[in-house]
């Protein structure tokens, strides 16, 4: 049985064959095929005899495990021990002391003291002009105090190295003919930017961004998770509900558990399930304006109280493609970088940073889009930024920083580390999480060569009584494209012995995780596990070399952020080296086990039937489907008897979907019908709405941007040469306002001449017509509030533009930028307002009345 998860896995191998590179590059491994080497830490084999292992140069964890802002934070570099002779010798001498100067890397930004030189100064005597191709996030060049006032909110973060990288297989350039934009914002799976201040927690934000996006993605509704929740119990960690991780420990070694953390960590820590809770439930600990630390224990009980459970994480080394492929398949992408609060490195009045050194961080961050036009003359020239194009980032620092809140990111940043994408559900279908890896922070792997098996075995217990079935697994892979054989075995006759019960499949399930991290896989077939039993999840590598990532006792090697002590014993994790699977070593004599987790769901008894009476009168119940923000759901209060026809109840509204209908089942797979239409009772009924992203009219495609409102996102149809964008539009009974035009839904139409806007449209969007060469005639209805920069870029020479609004407060940039001639006509009335507003950002435009 071979199982294959969604289809990133097919693109990615697809890919990778067609690169002609089939073999992916880990770290050293030992040629021994005997040994089962603990990568980059220990070398072990199957022998009792503790002098027969052998030991390597690093160990992972001396590393800059933790990303942190707080400038007491240490952090120090992995270092090469000489080989050592017993594994309580490894782990005393693999504890690295931390450097002088709190373990900060040295910014190369310290040695400049005044970077006036580095820049020209937009302030100075006389008039300040906007530079052409600058996209100043005010409009305008900002005030000296502005400047300042923007870096004054970016903390004093101290520089440290990134994590060592997962095993990352970059040579795919699926994404080389990509879309030159994207913006998950445009899809409504981003959630509002939050304020961290006065807390050095950027990774819980950007890890709950994550979770937060996942949600809305799978239709699950819009979730405030708590980052205080996580940053609290990740340092205060309780045994988890089912009682098998007693003494893991992850002790926070500052006095303040918000200093420090990244999200490789957050996501193993989150796999215990241990959060994400509401922002309710455990709301950041500070006031209004953010200044006050309020921090005090958190309930206990608050621990596994869960509302969003991790489902997968991605680790992922830093390529332009990867981040592509990754915010294409996930949504948003929490990474790694430098963020210069100086204004060296990161320039305020175009929201736009590149930090030109590599191996220092010290911000965890949320991608959510790229833009491949962004123009390199918006970085600091300090950067030295070549080309253009930038990643769209929503940062942590409040809605008044950068812009509204995000930033511009280039793509030639060198700081960039450590991407990790995540996912989650607000019910797991198997709810009961069995492990015994809680202490595991991503730091320690094992290398295994193909042939190796690796197992934990557990007992059923979750149960009041009765049986439980087993549903999903979940791996750990460091290295891409991992082949797994996967075997149940339940009923063992001895528990030291995973494979001494009764194999679940009659041949194993073969599996291959496509990207390093955490990987939650559903089994084929369920499998039944009796009460009180012993069951074992056995893995065997296929093909090649493989890592997997461990826990293991770090209570003395972790630097001084944090002290992992593994509460390992017994029974619990195993491995074996021979393909026969007939001699199994305890991982517990090599001090480690294996993270792989089982989760089960409980299996009452069927009740004895009962005879239900036939009801003589039925009635029909409207369902929203949904999470999201519904309105004018129908309820039918009336009483039908059997074989009396009724009328389907009007639509209801969503504020980021389109209504299309409604169906007896919830996933769309039963009997549709439509509003206004006639059905037959027969039984009670039960209508769940169902909704869409986008809707295509007249070979023009809209978003649902509010209560009934519509985003104009451009053509379906590159061949359009008239366009017409109507005030309102009809779909399946409702009436949506088109309100705006999406940021370069035309941009780069080749063909495109005349457009005609709809009296309801306020907003044009940033570059939405720019490099429309032939575009000549454009007549605004009288709606029109704001045109945002550089929307009619680049269009044909003499283009007329008519507005009939007389609303217009707001011209970004120059409105005819590489356009000669351009003329503008407004209403008599506003001629001298809008000659004015035009001419503030564009001096060359022509505007008269009509």
């Amino acid at each position: 049985m071979k199982y294959r998860k969604n289809k990133l896995l097919a693109l990615l191998l697809a890919a990778l064959i067609a690169s002609g590179n089939v073999s992916v590059s880990g770290a050293d491994f030992m040629s021994d095929p005997e040994t089962l080497a603990l990568e980059e830490q220990i070398f072990l084999s199957d022998s009792s005899d503790s002098g027969a292992d052998e030991f390597s140069d690093t160990n992972e964890d001396s590393e800059e495990n933790f990303i942190s802002d707080d400038p007491f934070i240490d952090g120090s570099s992995s270092s090469s021990p000489e080989p050592l002779e017993t594994e309580k010798e490894l782990l005393e001498e693999s504890i690295e002391e931390l450097p002088a100067e709190n373990g900060e890397a040295k910014d190369p930004a310290d040695k400049i003291n005044d970077f006036s030189s580095l820049e020209e100064t937009p302030f100075s005597s006389g008039e300040v002009l906007p530079e052409k191709n600058t996209d100043y996030i005010l409009g305008r060049p900002m005030t000296p105090e502005e400047i300042q006032e923007q870096l004054s909110l970016m903390g004093n973060s101290p520089s440290f190295a990134p994590m060592n990288n997962a095993d990352s297989c970059l040579d795919i350039s699926m994404y080389a003919v990509s879309d030159p934009y994207y913006d998950s914002r445009e899809s409504g799976i981003i959630t509002p930017v939050k304020n961290q201040n006065p807390f050095n927690i950027c990774w819980a934000f950007s890890m709950a961004s994550n979770f937060e996006t996942s949600l809305l993605k799978k239709g699950l509704g819009v979730f405030d998770l708590s980052e205080e929740h996580l940053a609290y119990f990740f340092a205060n960690r309780r045994n988890d509900p089912l009682g098998n991780t007693p003494e893991d420990k992850i002790l926070h070694l500052k006095s303040d558990y918000h200093d420090g953390g990244n999200d490789r960590v957050a996501s193993f820590f989150l796999s215990t399930w241990s959060g994400m809770v509401s922002e309710e439930k455990a709301p950041l600990p500070t006031n209004a304006d953010h200044t006050a630390n309020l921090s005090k224990p958190l309930d206990p009980a608050l621990a596994y109280d869960t509302d969003a459970f991790l489902e997968d994480a991605v680790f992922s080394q830093y390529s332009v493609d990867r981040m592509k492929l990754l915010l294409t398949e996930y949504g948003s992408v929490s990474a790694l970088i430098h963020m210069d609060n100086k204004g060296i490195y990161y320039r305020p009045e175009t929201a736009a940073s590149c930090y030109p050194f590599s191996g220092n961080v010290n911000h965890a961050v949320t991608v959510v889009g790229w833009d491949d036009d962004y123009s390199k003359d918006n970085f600091p020239s300090a950067s030295k930024v070549m080309n253009n194009g930038a990643w769209i980032v929503k940062n942590s620092y409040g809605a008044s920083w950068g812009k509204e809140g995000y930033f511009y990111l280039s793509y030639e940043d060198a700081s960039i580390a450590d991407l990790v994408c995540n996912t989650a559900v607000s019910n797991p279908a198997y709810p009961n999480n069995y492990f015994y890896d809680g202490a595991c922070t991503g730091t320690a792997s094992v290398a295994l060569n193909p042939g190796y098996s690796i197992a934990n075995v557990y007992t059923a217990s979750a149960s009041e009584g009765f049986d439980e079935e087993l549903g999903e697994i979940v791996l750990a892979s460091k290295q891409d494209f991992t082949s797994f054989q996967i075997q149940i075995y339940t009923d063992l006759t001895d528990p030291s012995n995973p494979v001494s019960g009764t194999p679940a499949f009659s041949s194993p399930m073969e599996y291959t995780q496509a990207l390093a991290g955490i990987d939650t896989v559903p089994l084929e077939t369920p499998v039944r596990i009796s009460h009180g039993s012993a069951y074992s999840v056995v893995l065997t590598i296929l093909d090649q070399k493989s890592s997997y990532y461990i826990e293991m006792d770090t209570s003395a090697a972790s630097g001084n952020w944090f002290s992992a002590k593994a509460g390992l014993a017994p029974g619990q994790s195993f491995f074996c080296t021979s393909a026969s699977k007939q001699t199994w070593t305890d991982a517990y004599t090599k001090n480690y086990c294996f993270s792989i987790k089982a989760h089960t769901r409980n299996v009452k008894a069927a009740p004895a039937p009962t005879v239900t009476p036939k009801p003589k009168t039925y009635g029909i119940t409207y369902k929203a489907n949904t999470r999201l923000k519904t309105g004018n759901m129908p309820s039918d209060t009336a009483s039908y008897t059997y074989g009396k026809s009724a009328k389907v109840k009007a639509a209801p509204y969503c504020t980021s979907r389109f209504f299309l209908g409604w169906n007896t089942r919830s996933d769309g797979r039963g009997t549709s019908c439509r509003p206004g239409q006639t059905v037959q009772v027969k039984g009670n009924i039960t209508l769940y709405a169902q909704w869409g992203v986008q809707y295509t009219s007249s070979r023009i495609i809209y978003r649902v941007n509010g209560k009934q409102t519509v985003t104009c996102y451009g053509p379906s149809s590159r061949n359009l040469k008239k366009v017409s964008i109507p005030s309102v539009i009809r779909y399946n009974g409702i009436t949506y306002k088109v309100t705006e035009i999406r940021a370069k839904a035309f941009y780069k139409n080749s063909r495109l001449t005349t457009v005609n806007i709809g009296n309801n449209v306020a907003v044009i969007g940033e570059k939405a017509f720019a490099d429309c060469k032939k575009l000549y005639q454009v007549n605004i209805g009288t709606g029109l509030k704001q045109i945002n920069s550089h929307a009619f870029d680049h269009v044909k020479k003499g283009c007329v533009i008519k507005i009939q609004s007389t609303k217009l407060k707001k011209v970004s940039s120059r409105i005819d930028y590489g356009t000669s001639k351009m003329t503008v006509r407004v209403p008599r009335k506003k001629l001298q307002s809008y000659k004015k507003l035009f001419r503030k950002k564009s001096r060359t435009v022509t505007v008269k009345f009509y």
